[in-house]
């Protein structure tokens, strides 16, 4: 096992009774299999690739582990899988990167067609063990992302040999192993992923609901191996960190909209040749949760303004700062940080009024929560121009919801009302398990709220704030101490 930090800081990890959240990576490549399988020249990149990806979802080096060639017999892949599960915390965020061959095998008497992970001795990791391995970690983890570079096409492949594509050489990223009957070859014709499966049908607030699957292929195709970069899928990825179009325009590339961009560089480079046709990059699971944030450090922040006293009873005002740029959109920023909530959280938002509103209505509602935390109430206007902190605020600094206790808002000695003009507000409530820091953030004080700027770095400070804890930061002795939150959305048209 090689890491890039000292071995003994992860062994010290698991030590820890009290452990903060963190974010940790496992990640497996395997590029010297034996002559009859079929080296992967390009694979022995992927684990600089990977860890490329790793820090964009801010895994530091000193929580990736790595597994490489020789380590990875079937016996050595068990291993690594068994003790980084048993090094996992409650509500660490965890990144799973495979490289290598993938391949089928016929089980349960011969009626289902398995796929898996190839090991450097020719032998197969199936599917229910990887599925083994995530039950483990499932109910412990806020996020868990798996990426897959490998494909499980078995029958049309069998013979392929390597074929050159100009320069470099392109390898298929399979391997079928002994020759196998017909009847075999029939079932595995329709190959049944028990691992994906039951991401498609994860039950609510189970762990597998805040599980993204990516692979580099469906389960009948074949992906492939560049010989001087790596796996095909793995650099489009890492590449549409850097180019990837943040289509939503709220400050952040989410799974789905880097494996927008990750096909459309795998389908450019295979262009134009008939030995190949490009994969499809397939995702399942919280496809539309937060990759990677998109720094802006140019971008100058604003001083914060004077304070303004507050009135007897303060209203939200959503025209407080200058003009937003189309190419920033605040709502959608909020759609991002409820995606990434720790849907092993529920909380519910009830309000006091069903139908249609109209401009100065006052809003009120109640929160309840599964869990036991911290409560953030953030609203951006139908202006789009600033982030409104609603709560806690300077009337009602005790931001603290006990589960069994819900909790009307807003409370006595302070008003909400829905201020001009007319459209669509959307308001996000956040219960999160630590106290959270804003404090980088650029605000005014309007009455007793607080309103961030609407501009590029307050989208990434936010989002920022929302994904990483300090340890200066106190939690209280009734919750656990990490990253995780739950979060409810609601957008409300004023007329």
């Amino acid at each position: 096992m090689n890491k890039w930090l000292p071995l003994l800081g992860l062994l010290l990890l698991g030590l820890q009774q009290n452990a903060w959240a963190e974010k940790k990576a496992l990640i497996f490549t395997v590029s010297e299999y034996p002559k009859h399988i079929g080296t992967l020249r390009g694979v022995r990149y992927d684990a600089e690739n990977a860890r490329q990806l790793a820090n964009a979802m801010g895994v530091n080096d000193s929580n990736i582990v790595l597994y490489k060639d020789a380590q990875l017999d079937l016996k050595g892949m068990r291993n690594a899988l068994e003790q980084f599960a048993n090094g996992v915390n409650e509500g660490d965020q965890v990144f799973f990167y495979y490289s290598g061959h993938g391949g089928q095998q016929v089980v349960q008497g011969g009626t289902r067609c398995a796929v898996g992970l190839i090991s450097v001795d020719g032998k197969i990791l199936l599917d229910s063990e990887l599925q083994q391995f995530y039950q483990k970690i499932e109910n412990k983890t806020s996020q868990l992302l798996t990426f897959v570079d490998a494909c499980f096409s078995g029958g049309i492949f069998n013979n392929v040999v390597t074929r050159s594509l100009d320069q470099p050489k392109i390898s298929p990223k399979f391997w079928g192993g002994r020759e196998v009957s017909s009847k075999s070859q029939a079932v595995c014709d329709k190959p049944i992923n028990v691992l994906t499966r039951a991401i498609d049908e994860h039950q609510a607030d189970s762990g597998s609901i805040n599980h993204v699957y990516i692979t580099a292929s469906r389960e009948n195709e074949i992906s492939f191996d560049e010989e001087n970069s790596g796996g095909m899928v793995t650099v489009a990825w890492r590449q549409c960190l850097k180019s990837a179009p943040d289509l939503d325009r709220s400050g952040a590339l989410s799974v789905a909209e880097i494996q927008q961009c990750a096909q459309k560089k795998l389908e450019d480079r295979l262009a134009g040749t008939s030995d190949f046709k490009a994969s499809n990059i397939t995702v399942r699971g919280k496809r539309e949760s937060v990759f990677q944030l998109i720094a802006n450090p140019n971008a100058p922040k604003p001083q914060a303004q004077p304070t303004i006293s507050p009135a007897e009873k303060p209203i939200v005002v959503a025209s407080l700062a200058p003009q937003v740029p189309s190419a920033i959109n605040l709502q959608a920023t909020l759609n991002d940080l409820y995606q990434s909530r720790d849907e092993r959280r529920t909380v519910k938002l009830k309000t006091s009024k069903e139908g249609s509103y109209h401009i100065g209505d006052a809003l009120s509602f109640e929160i309840q929560s599964s869990h036991s935390g911290y409560v953030y109430v953030l609203m951006v206007g139908s202006d789009n121009k600033t982030f409104d902190m609603l709560y806690p605020n300077q009337l009602a600094i005790n931001n603290f919801l006990n589960k069994s206790s819900p909790l009307p808002l807003p409370s006595k000695g302070w008003k909400m009302r829905l201020a001009e003009p007319a459209g669509s507000n959307r308001l996000l409530v956040i219960v999160s398990d630590a106290p959270r820091d804003f404090s980088q953030l650029s605000y005014q004080k309007i009455g007793p709220f607080s309103i961030f700027n609407g501009t590029a770095s307050s989208q990434y400070d936010l989002q920022s704030a929302m994904q990483a804890l300090s340890p200066k930061q106190k939690c209280d002795s009734r919750v656990t101490c990490t990253s995780s939150y739950g979060a409810a959305l609601l957008d409300i048209t004023a007329e």
